[in-house]
């Protein structure tokens, strides 16, 4: 039956959400949560006979959210290095991820890839970026910074 079927996976994917609660390593629980989300997705299109939708749109669009996470989360709990760099790191990763958006879903929608939107909105992002990055190097400007922000 399609309603039990459902319910029980939707119990299994919030019980996944268990494992930032239960383990240590934050890692280990992006990729459980990773793995449920994509496994939650197939059962849902399995049971709609959408296999199609998945494969080609919904299973790379996670992969590349959940690839980003795991970046901008690698850098928030790194210690090491510049507060300003490790920004602007990230940054160029957020624009690097919607360009890589916008190519799935050019693939599925026109089977090639079309860039249209995405470099609008990621070239403001690579330069306050790239900004950020050149910033970090003026200890004037982060001290100041510091200061203010009371960081």
């Amino acid at each position: 039956n399609f309603s039990v079927a459902s319910l029980i996976a939707s119990i299994l994917y919030l019980g996944t959400h268990l494992s930032f609660a239960v383990l240590k390593n934050i890692y280990i629980s992006l990729i459980i949560h990773l793995i449920s989300t994509e496994l939650f997705m197939l059962f849902i299109a399995y049971m709609t006979h959408g296999m199609h939708w998945y494969l080609y749109l919904i299973l790379p669009f996670i992969f590349i959210l959940w690839i980003y996470v795991m970046l901008v989360t690698y850098l928030i709990k790194r210690k090491k290095g510049e507060f300003l760099k490790r920004l602007s790191v990230g940054l160029l990763f957020s624009g690097l991820t919607v360009i890589a958006v916008e190519a799935c879903i050019d693939l599925f929608r026109f089977n090639f890839i079309n860039y249209n939107w995405s470099f609008y909105a990621a070239l403001p992002i690579t330069i306050i970026s790239t900004l950020t990055f050149i910033l970090s190097y003026n200890k004037r400007i982060v001290d100041e910074m510091r200061q203010r922000m009371f960081f």
